[in-house]
């Protein structure tokens, strides 16, 4: 089961499924046939279209592998109980194993943590979501 809001697709519920049969299905549902568009079309996409695509993809497979992890009892990446060596060491494990929404997830834990720590992180959405400013 999924939940639309504003365009995105939240796919907590889908805990127990293959992301990637449901995302596809999702996409394909959604889409309809005439603009779902398989791996094996994108080489016909305009280089905007294939980053757009590249971008929506990505999102969603790690938005799923996320979910399957959150429901397996992993989480605390972004806590101080995680270091960021211990991310680091975990993305080169999985570039080894050739899990790659795995290196994407990882990989972007490495980069929400650092731009945090430089204080990137946009004050609106901090206060939107109850943070102060530091």
């Amino acid at each position: 089961m999924s939940e639309e809001r504003a365009g995105y697709i939240f796919v907590d519920g889908m805990a127990d499924t293959d992301p990637r049969d449901t995302l596809i299905g999702l996409s394909r549902e959604r889409l309809g046939e005439s603009e779902f568009i398989p791996f094996s079309r994108i080489d016909g996409l305009s280089d905007v279209e294939a980053d757009h695509y590249l971008v929506c993809r990505c999102a969603e497979q790690m938005t799923a592998k996320l979910a399957l992890s959150r429901a397996q009892g992993r989480s605390g990446w972004h806590t101080q109980n995680c270091s960021e060596d211990h991310l680091r060491d975990l993305l080169r494990e999985h570039v080894e194993k050739g899990d790659m929404v795995d290196v994407l997830n990882l990989a972007g834990m490495i980069l929400v943590r650092q731009e945090a720590q430089e204080h990137w992180l946009p004050c609106g959405h901090l206060a939107s979501h109850g943070h102060k400013d530091k």
